[in-house]
């Protein structure tokens, strides 16, 4: 859990990063995350060879820009802890199984929403068929409840950790908004013991 804490700590504090749909940081300014989007992709484009250089460079630009929302957010918490040699560790977020609009109810006014939400998972050992499926990339994960014990989310956007049997109350609460149609993705991921090279 320290490092989950740790890497909340440095995406909100010590980089600054501040959201445009989080109504808190809005309220202390407004930042450009769609520029950060854009020179984020320049710069992973031009960065050397490998997802981790990519994914490094693409940071970089949330960083200095200091704006980000979930996914950002959880980006830069990847990186920071995988260079500390945090392992096993993910990129996840919940979307949509198919395109549905839902409606948030309980709420002064109902809007639609997308139901989407990224964050790190820390801990969360993978099978042997969840390694060969994920060659190509993006992967949906497995329920929490075959998760190991101690796997931690780490959610630098909510300025939360927890531990992940939390996540299934999580995901309960969200699927409540989407009629149950929601599922659990990640990429990238660092194995346990891989090496962070960026």
């Amino acid at each position: 859990m320290i490092w989950a804490e740790r890497a909340v700590h440095y995406v909100r504090t010590t980089k600054s990063m501040l959201s445009d749909n989080r109504d808190a940081d809005r309220a202390a300014a407004i930042r450009d995350v769609d520029a950060a989007r854009r020179e984020g992709m320049t710069r992973s484009g031009a960065a050397p060879a490998g997802w981790q250089h990519a994914l490094k460079a693409e940071v970089s630009a949330y960083e200095d820009a200091r704006a980000g929302n979930c996914l950002e957010m959880a980006k830069v918490a990847f990186v920071y802890l995988a260079a500390q040699g945090v392992t096993p560790l993910e990129v996840a977020w919940l979307t949509p199984r198919a395109a549905i609009n839902v409606r948030l109810t309980g709420t002064a006014t109902q809007t639609d929403v997308d139901p989407d939400h990224a964050f790190v998972i820390i801990g969360r050992k993978s099978t042997a068929l969840e390694r060969r499926n994920r060659f190509g990339g993006e992967i949906d994960v497995p329920p929490v409840d075959s998760w190991d014990f101690g796997a931690v989310i780490c959610d630098p956007w909510s300025k939360r950790c927890y531990l992940a049997q939390r996540l299934a109350m999580e995901s309960e609460m969200i699927n409540r908004v989407s009629g149950g149609a929601t599922t659990l993705s990640s990429d990238p991921r660092l194995e346990e013991g891989a090496a962070w090279t960026a």
